[in-house]
């Protein structure tokens, strides 16, 4: 059997409502701390919404969060939302936004001379590459 994007996706649906079924994600927002807390806990919570097929939502989540990063100056903060950011539009399978917001996170990772964050824009590149069937330009 060939699995398929659809397929994959499924799997981490039930995967996921099998093991935080109950969580909930509409809770209050966090703003008391310092800002990179803040940031963070904001990002992993659209982060979240996106793993449970609320994409509109993530996406209004990811853009009140890189914006407050982007004003505070959190730039490793700001990569890492980008690059989650790129996982959710890719469960969207929205891979030209995907392949783009890599891009970008790639480009700022190698701008502050991130290595770790700039192998995971990579290997996001490079998934992307491959679910669309160009496995050469995904390796090279």
């Amino acid at each position: 059997m060939s699995w398929t994007h659809r397929d994959f996706s499924l799997v981490r649906d039930k995967a996921i409502s099998a093991v935080i079924p109950n969580v909930e994600v509409r809770g209050p927002h966090v703003s008391a701390g310092p800002p990179e807390f803040c940031a963070l806990w904001r990002m992993h919570r659209a982060y979240f919404l996106g793993m449970r097929n609320s994409y509109v939502e993530a996406a209004k989540g990811f853009d009140e969060v890189e914006e407050i990063a982007s004003a505070q100056g959190l730039r490793t903060v700001k990569i890492e939302i980008l690059l989650r950011r790129a996982m959710i539009l890719f469960f969207a399978e929205d891979l030209d936004a995907s392949q783009d917001t890599y891009q970008t996170a790639l480009e700022l990772a190698q701008d502050h001379d991130d290595k770790f964050q700039e192998v995971v824009a990579l290997a996001g590149t490079g998934k992307n590459l491959m679910i669309r069937g160009k496995f050469q330009e995904a390796i090279l």
